[in-house]
């Protein structure tokens, strides 16, 4: 009597989590629960996977690769308005915003995202998925965007779904993989426009 019971709570609880009777995957249930549940029309979904420390990694990770190159790179506190990381020319005093978007598994073909908000996006593929590789270990895969490119190809899913960045979409993507030098490049010319401002100033005077 007393297991009948949980399992109509069991029940209820996913009719109140999701009415297209898809079942909340944070919840833990025996594998005769599970069956039932199917059996009255309920379809289980995966496990929910906490992603938030892979996802602080990543833009790590970014910071990393940018140090690495001789770049000034510093990881901003959350709620920043879409930039995660910052890279700095101080010498020139020039910087650029990144925008971190990582993905859990190797076959992700995009990341969602609404609109960008830095100079550059990231898009880090972790590749932490047991299937990665014969001894569990795979490097994680980094492709190095201008915004504009992102901003052209953001796609809408047919019933309104996250907008989403689809790798295929994007032309040449090949060449934005461990494009770091892109960075690197945006904050040496950067300032230039104001430099050339500056001396047109100096001419009219």
């Amino acid at each position: 009597m007393h297991g009948t019971s949980c399992f109509t709570d069991f029940i209820y609880l996913m009719k109140q989590t999701k009415k297209t009777k898809w079942h909340f995957a944070g919840l833990k249930a025996t594998k005769t629960k599970r069956l039932l549940a199917e059996k009255r029309g309920y379809r289980w979904a995966k496990p929910w996977r906490d992603t938030h420390m892979p996802a602080a990694g990543a833009e790590h990770y970014v910071v990393a690769q940018l140090m690495f190159r001789d770049i000034d790179a510093f990881k901003c506190e959350r709620g920043r308005a879409g930039i995660d990381v910052v890279a700095a020319d101080t010498k020139r005093g020039t910087s650029v915003g990144i925008q971190v978007k990582s993905r859990y598994y190797r076959n992700a073909t995009g990341f969602p995202i609404k609109e960008p908000k830095a100079d550059f996006v990231v898009f880090a593929k972790l590749n932490l998925d047991s299937n990665t590789s014969k001894d569990g270990e795979r490097a994680p895969e980094c492709f190095v965007f201008p915004a504009a490119v992102v901003r052209r190809v953001i796609e809408v899913g047919p019933s309104g779904q996250w907008p989403k960045c689809h790798l295929h979409t994007i032309r040449n993507v090949e060449g934005y993989r461990e494009a770091w030098t892109l960075i690197e490049q945006a904050l040496k010319r950067k300032r230039e426009p104001a430099a050339r401002t500056s001396r047109a100033v100096s001419k009219k005077r």
